[in-house]
């Protein structure tokens, strides 16, 4: 169980950090389609990355 609650802890800070780029860049005026799509990315890639790690151990 703790490889799924530190999963979870990844992807929930993921996600805040994700939000708050999202509203730090907005106001900017960046391109809000590019930076979501990159957030999306990092969640997948770190999702991979702990389902490795679950594998090997």
């Amino acid at each position: 169980m703790d490889i799924y609650h530190k999963l979870l802890k990844i992807l929930f800070q993921t996600i805040a950090f994700g939000l708050l780029l999202i509203i730090i860049l907005k106001f900017k005026g960046y391109n809000i389609k590019s930076i979501i799509i990159k957030l999306l990315f990092i969640m997948i890639m770190s999702f991979m990355l702990m389902l490795l790690y679950k594998l090997i151990k």
